[in-house]
């Protein structure tokens, strides 16, 4: 495998500008029950999301801040620096313009387009033609593979439309400088948008590749991409990179819990035809960790992680394509065995995840599962080798007839409806919440929480429903009220006393003595308050103590009970607190240096 084929080469004109409308036809066919009602809210851990893209949107636009700290969540934590939050992402300013929910349901649709063009054209640099190289972005972005996680809310799952490009530009690096940069520039592009685990799958298949192709590309040429390609995604990414890496060594979220597939479950996976978040669960009774069957039988996590259809023709046609291209593309032969060892995570006795699960970042990875987007793209690739296959033997069986571009186009044909009809049920099913109505209130307060909500409205016990919110942040967002009891499995402190408990003195205070301090500013980042003391007393605000809040006058700003505090006397008329981390900032200016070079080199390049 060196690079490009000839046939990718010899695109005759206008094929890319006609993949561009072919993909987002299948788009728009597959993805449109989601804006059947454009502002219904979604289940499960939409909830969350949606809460992290509005609490970021009215930082920006109702306070002119950047979207540092979150004082909605967990009783005040970081924003901008948790892994999950997509500020950066460049098509956010969709959020800003629209609002959160129908932001993201235009971005999910966007972000499936680019995948399917990504696809299609690594396809074609694969060599396909151009109406094989078709299959593999109707199975991979038209199927559950994208449909189940988006449908419950991860919008991690939008970057991994970045992938294929981020494959085909690593394999075109070699022989292409601006391929191993704009390779990095992908990669940034995933973190940045929130896609913690696609970039770290996306590496690890990357690394699988470089080691695969030492022989045919030279140590030196391997080692220079993988600098090229490891540092441009560091340097563009930053913004986001330092201060989540900072957010992590201070809250670190080491997963314990097992995770892989089964034979079972992943036979399931990909060829059961109900694939809703509300699968049939006949025969899994369990995880069966403490049974000798765990490898074959029993499933770890919810169906959003275990749902890829692919049906049997089109695994038939990858077998047919394993053997006809299996040689010459030997990498991507070689990843499928190697990633589905490592999707069945912790479930057999010799666990390459478990290896890789002592390593730091691979500790946070959660479902081994996570891993079938990287041997799923190969498996596509190689059905997608299966049709050109078909077609190529009925065309020499056949001369003259064009048989072979028919049966190929009848191929696609059929994959397409069984995708549509087991597709389009779930996106259909991912927002069913109509806007509940809710009141803001004048005065930022912190409470405990809200009662889940589903389609019937706020009722105990709908969090724990497959089609009701796992969460109730967002409507306590547009109440403008704080709930320390967060939906987070990053291990933040929840500190912050809430309105209802006996022991609440209020959202700023002073711990004893007589005088009295409220609130003449409140903002996510800077707070200001309004002092009257006759002797030195110390303030607390009833939010999370975080070594980046910082006094305006330069004065310590300390832990107090976990809580933000600092001392005043009577010479203060006002004191004023602002949040900020210096590692957004470093961050913020490498990336922007790095991203205006790049500018620049495109533009030279052009020239």
């Amino acid at each position: 495998m060196s690079g490009p084929s000839s046939s990718a080469l010899a695109w005759r004109s206008g094929e890319t500008v006609r993949a561009a409308v072919i993909a987002l036809a299948l788009n728009l066919v597959f993805l449109s029950p989601i804006f059947q009602h454009p502002r219904n809210w979604g289940i499960e851990d939409w909830d969350q999301h949606a809460f992290y893209h509005e609490a970021a949107r009215i930082s920006i636009l109702d306070y002119g801040q950047w979207p540092q700290w979150n004082p909605w969540y967990c009783g005040g934590t970081d924003l901008l620096a948790n892994p999950q939050s997509r500020v950066f992402d460049p098509a956010y300013p969709l959020v800003l313009a629209l609002g959160s929910i129908v932001g993201l349901k235009i971005e999910l649709a966007l972000y499936a387009w680019l995948g399917l063009l990504g696809m299609y054209v690594l396809g074609r640099d694969l060599g396909l033609d151009p109406v094989s190289a078709w299959l593999a972005p109707i199975v991979y972005f038209c199927g559950p593979t994208y449909a189940l996680p988006a449908s419950s809310g991860m919008t991690w799952i939008m970057s991994t439309a970045y992938i294929p490009w981020v494959v085909l530009l690593f394999l075109r690096g070699p022989g292409a400088r601006r391929a191993a940069v704009a390779c990095g520039a992908c990669l940034a592009l995933m973190y940045l948008g929130g896609g913690v685990y696609p970039v770290v799958v996306t590496a690890t298949f990357l690394g699988f590749l470089a080691i695969a192709s030492l022989r045919a590309w030279g140590v030196a040429a391997v080692t220079r991409l993988t600098v090229a390609v490891l540092a441009c995604s560091l340097i563009l990414g930053a913004a986001k990179i330092l201060p989540s890496v900072a957010f992590m060594r201070e809250f670190p979220r080491r997963m314990d819990q097992q995770s892989g597939f089964s034979v079972q479950s992943l036979a399931f996976g990909l060829f059961h035809r109900d694939q809703s978040l509300s699968m049939a669960q006949a025969g899994f009774d369990g995880d069966h960790f403490d049974r000798s069957d765990r490898l074959l039988r029993g499933i770890s996590t919810d169906f959003d992680d275990v749902g890829m259809y692919i049906g049997p023709l089109v695994a038939a046609l990858a077998v047919v394509g394993l053997a006809s291209r299996g040689r010459r593309l030997w990498p991507f032969a070689a990843s499928i065995p190697v990633f589905v060892w490592l999707s069945f995570g912790d479930r057999p006795r010799a666990s390459l995840f478990g290896a890789l699960h002592t390593l730091p970042v691979f500790e946070s990875m959660r479902y081994a599962e996570r891993y079938r987007f990287a041997w799923l793209l190969a498996v596509c690739m190689f059905a997608g080798h299966g049709v050109r296959w078909l077609s190529c033997r009925l065309q020499r069986a056949y001369p003259g007839r064009r048989l072979g571009a028919g049966v190929a186009t009848l191929v696609l044909a059929i994959v397409a409806c069984d995708l549509y009809a087991i597709t389009r049920p779930i996106y259909r099913a991912a927002f069913p919440i109509p806007p509940l109505a809710v009141r803001k209130a004048a005065a930022f307060a912190e409470i405990a929480g809200l009662d889940g909500y589903d389609a019937r409205g706020f009722r105990r016990g709908a969090e724990l429903e497959t089609y009701g919110a796992w969460s109730s942040h967002y409507p306590a967002l547009l109440m403008n009220v704080g709930a320390v009891n967060c939906y987070e499995t990053a291990f933040v402190p929840r500190r912050a006393t809430p309105s209802t408990s006996p022991f609440y003195r209020g959202e700023v205070y002073l711990e004893d003595g007589d005088g009295s301090a409220s609130t003449a500013e409140w903002t996510p980042n800077r707070l200001r308050y309004t002092i009257d003391v006759k002797e030195p007393r110390r303030l607390i605000v009833n939010q999370n103590y975080h070594s980046g809040w910082a006094a305006a006058d330069g004065r310590p700003v300390e832990n107090r009970d976990g809580l933000i505090s600092v001392m005043v006397g009577p010479g203060d008329r006002s004191v004023e607190l602002r949040y900020g981390r210096k590692a957004f900032t470093v961050g913020a200016v490498v990336s922007a240096l790095g991203w205006a070079a790049l500018m620049v080199v495109l533009l030279v390049a052009r020239r």
